[in-house]
């Protein structure tokens, strides 16, 4: 038999698949900012002492140019050798590093899949601190050809004296177009993803640095949990979760679970409970979209403790998600079970949902407070579309009764909580409906014995945004419908009886 020669591998017409892959704007910067990061980490000696002479902070800008579909990324970080362009620029290749899988990177092809899923064409300037010369280098995926292995790049360098350095990518011919509602969010995001590092590297979106605040902690007013003053957050155990499994998921340092604030001022609610997961301090998954397992939160179903509980889970594992967005399914099952089991051994799903809301310390608002307040709600009504919403016709009575029916057809009857009443029974669900859909259905059933039913939609904007307990929301619009079932049934249908009897309901007791 004669031998015939073959090799196993890859084209670069691999790439272009990745122009379709489901990133997001502001997964595909973060592999731009990991790798600066990562730079500035394995030189760090050496750099900090050249950021001091030259009277700088290490950074990261990015620039979103509209007009031109353009976005700009520039570091001062070490800048890239020539030796390691080279294998940068060829996909799939590992750098060794010191720090091996403790490092940000992973399977060396953040960068240019990223870059293909942005843009057409990118330009790559880059001077290490310890040479004199710049390299630049122009891809462009246009010239992909699916039937060669390699792309050729033009690239040239030139002579560049100084100690400075850099990596400055311009991605041109953008194939997306971000609108303010997604910069905003990537913004935010990126903001979440490197709050570990933004005590030591500046990082600029759209000429704006970048900040991170913690979530408030419940303070232990009341003795509840343990001594007065005691902050209600709990480190977890440190440590591989199968600890016969060398490649177990291992749970490190840093790691927490608390109660998030409650009442004026506080932080509880939907839009900040949850999980969050790091790698190497870096955040794979979480706010503002934090994880709510199955198990340990229920799903995020409408409890007290769902918006009050929020943790951080710093983990180590050879595993990561190809887009650095997540675990494996079998890892978050199993990250659930443990924090489940935590959750049960502390009890704190109970001290969650049993603290008390009400803040008997608060003092009254200052003159300046109650001023600043409605300056506040001015500037949002005055700038808002309300004058258009006050001007718009509204659909007639008959569509608006056959919505509610298919709205109540269509719910789920397995989620409806009776609240008997003596007189009457609230019939009361909060159901995920989408942010388009009204913010509560109202509809009365029966003779005598009245069912108020209140579907309160889960996904409204105003709950959404607004960071408002899901709990108290919930309330409100009940209180708010028995006050509307109370003047329907002694027909008086008017906004001053509205008002009035809304006043008694929301000082019951």
């Amino acid at each position: 038999m004669a031998k015939l020669n073959m090799n196993l591998g890859v084209g670069i017409g691999l790439l272009d698949n990745f122009a379709s892959y489901p990133y997001t704007l502001h997964g595909t910067l973060g592999e731009f900012i990991d790798n600066s990061i990562q730079a500035y980490l394995d030189e760090k000696n050496k750099l900090k002492k050249i950021h001091k002479k030259n009277k700088e902070r290490p950074f990261v800008k990015i620039r979103y140019i509209k007009a031109k579909k353009r976005i700009e990324i520039i570091d001062n970080s070490t800048g890239i050798s020539q030796e390691d362009l080279e294998q940068a620029l060829f996909v799939g290749t590992k750098k060794n590093r010191i720090a091996g899988d403790e490092s940000l990177g992973k399977y060396n092809m953040g960068f240019k899949t990223a870059a293909r899923w942005l843009c057409g064409t990118y330009m790559i300037q880059t001077k290490r601190y310890d040479e004199e010369k710049e390299i630049e280098v122009i891809v462009d995926h246009k010239q992909i050809k699916h039937d060669e292995k390699v792309l050729h790049c033009d690239a040239e360098d030139r002579p560049k004296k100084g100690n400075k350095s850099y990596t400055r990518f311009f991605l041109e011919d953008l194939n997306h177009d971000f609108d303010d509602k997604k910069l905003e969010k990537t913004r935010i995001y990126l903001a979440s993803m490197f709050r570990y590092f933004l005590d030591t590297i500046d990082i600029y979106f759209d000429n704006e640095l970048l900040e991170w605040t913690d979530f408030k902690i419940q303070k232990d007013k009341k003795g509840f949990a343990g001594p007065k003053g005691k902050i209600l957050k709990w480190g977890l155990d440190i440590g591989p979760l199968n600890p016969r499994d060398p490649n177990s998921l291992e749970i490190k340092k840093g790691s927490y679970i608390g109660i998030l604030q409650m009442g004026t001022g506080g932080d509880s609610g939907r839009a900040n409970s949850g999980f969050s997961i790091f790698r190497n301090r870096r955040m794979i998954q979480g706010w503002p979209e934090t994880w709510r397992p199955d198990k340990s939160l229920n799903a995020g179903t409408n409890t007290s403790y769902n918006q009050r509980l929020v943790g951080e889970l710093h983990v180590s594992t050879p595993e990561v998600s190809f887009a650095k967005d997540g675990l494996s399914e079998d890892q978050l099952i199993l990250l659930d079970d443990y924090i489940n089991a935590f959750l049960t051994t502390t009890d704190l799903r109970r001290i969650a949902n049993d603290y008390p809301v009400e803040d008997k310390d608060k003092k009254p608002s200052t003159k300046v407070q109650i001023q600043a307040s409605g300056v506040s709600i001015k500037k949002k009504l005055q700038n808002s579309n309300v004058p258009a919403i006050t001007d718009k016709d509204l659909v007639s009575d008959e569509v608006i009764k056959l919505q509610i029916e298919q709205y109540f057809e269509a719910a789920d009857k397995s989620l409806i909580t009776t609240i008997p009443l003596k007189r009457f029974n609230i019939k009361y669900v909060f159901n995920h409906l989408g942010e388009d859909k009204p913010f509560v259905i109202y509809h009365v059933k029966g003779g005598l014995a009245k069912d108020i039913y209140v579907m309160i939609n889960r996904d409204h904007n105003y709950l959404q945004k607004r960071l408002i307990n899901e709990d108290q929301y919930a309330e409100f619009i009940c209180c708010m419908c028995i006050a509307r079932y109370k003047i329907e049934k002694d027909k008086r249908l008017t906004m001053d009886s509205f008002f009035t009897v809304l006043n008694d309901v929301l000082n019951y007791q």
